[in-house]
């Protein structure tokens, strides 16, 4: 019931109006710093795969000191990095206002953000989990060294389940008490990654204020929430080019059983199930359309791997990666990931929920 009322929900914000926009300024200084690119990047918080960075702005340093300026049209997650000096950045939540950022080059990402509430209720979120961090680190050691004994496993896993329980009593009254907050869509972002059931993460969704239900970033918690509902035709808005260059979308799969392969150039598992679908395209191709979905963010890399691997299929790369809307919209979190459609376009098989593979489904579904 919970699911069906959250999906009416969803379908009336597909008639709401764009935010306005939201001008920020940025003004930074980090020590030690010489004059290097300083980069403003969207973390991607709300999706789950890798390459799901974005660079908005980028400036030189002078001296160490930098700015930015812009407009959002909503809150986000962000990080100011400087690749060319550290692999540590400094995280904050970019919001309407003028934002303060200081910090020192060798512990950057203990840097100092002084901005708008949404800044304040972020660090005040960020210090839920600390006091339990280690505990919890520690009592999961645990876990693991006395699995097999019994009696000592059962006291850590009541004391591990008691913190956690504790732990997440807080998340749930921060975002009881702070409903419109960045900060508390994030927290339940997170319980995605949990043992945390959806019935539980979206009474705490239903916690929050319309607005930030509405946003884009609430929005993809929704379809998330939404996942095990899938019936529409996935392919619907699917359109794009194909590594030749020339037009697919929808059209080109209607009428036959339809894999969708989601993989990248950089996971080898993804590469070690080819031979699977090479199998598949050799024994049905008459019968079945195949369509591999790189996420990969560089498209040479993507060009490189379909000719070395002699991928012959339809093949499609945006350079989105974790961003692409279909990863979205199938909630796809981890590669490789296969699924199936129906000739209506209808989900029928996805190998996050099966424990069988895709070979001998498909010798199933074509009663082969």
């Amino acid at each position: 019931m919970k699911l069906i009322i959250l999906f009416l929900f969803v379908f009336c914000l597909q008639l709401t109006h764009g935010q306005p926009v939201k001008p920020y300024h940025i003004q930074g200084h980090i020590e030690n710093l010489d004059n290097k690119m300083v980069y403003l990047v969207d973390l991607g918080a709300f999706y789950f795969l890798k390459d799901k960075d974005l660079v908005l702005d980028s400036c030189m340093s002078n001296n160490g000191y930098f700015e930015f300026k812009g407009n959002i049209s909503e809150n986000m997650q962000c990080a100011i990095k400087v690749p060319q000096e550290t692999n540590q950045y400094l995280v904050f939540i970019l919001e309407k206002g003028t934002i303060s950022i200081t910090g020192e080059l060798s512990s950057l990402y203990r840097g100092k953000v002084d901005g708008g509430i949404e800044n304040s209720l972020y660090k005040r979120s960020g210090e839920i989990r600390r006091p339990y961090a280690a505990l919890i680190n520690n009592l999961a050691d645990s876990l693991s060294k006395y699995k097999d004994e019994g009696s000592k496993y059962n006291d850590f896993r009541l004391r591990y389940d008691s913190l956690n329980s504790t732990m997440n009593y807080e998340k749930e009254m921060f975002i009881k008490n702070n409903p419109n907050a960045y900060a508390s869509l994030l927290l339940i972002n997170e319980m995605f990654h949990s043992n945390m059931s959806l019935d539980y993460i979206s009474d705490q969704f239903n916690v929050l204020s319309i607005s930030l239900k509405a946003s884009q970033s609430g929005m993809i918690v929704q379809k998330r929430l939404l996942q095990n509902n899938i019936s529409q035709n996935v392919l619907e808005e699917f359109s794009g080019r194909d590594i030749n260059g020339h037009i697919i979308n929808a059209d080109k799969y209607k009428g036959k059983v339809t894999i969708i392969d989601f993989w990248a150039s950089w996971c080898i598992p993804c590469i070690e199930k080819l031979p699977v679908l090479h199998q598949l395209n050799e024994r049905y191709r008459d019968r079945i359309n195949i369509l591999s979905i790189s996420l990969d963010r560089n498209i040479n890399s993507w060009k490189k791997a379909v000719e070395q691997h002699n991928i012959t299929w339809d093949n499609f790369c945006d350079g989105l990666a974790g961003r692409n809307p279909l990863v979205v919209e199938l909630n796809i979190i981890e590669i490789p990931r296969i699924v199936v459609l129906d000739k209506d376009g209808l989900l029928i098989y996805d190998s996050k929920n099966d424990d069988f593979e895709v070979d001998e489904f498909m010798e199933t579904i074509l009663e082969i």
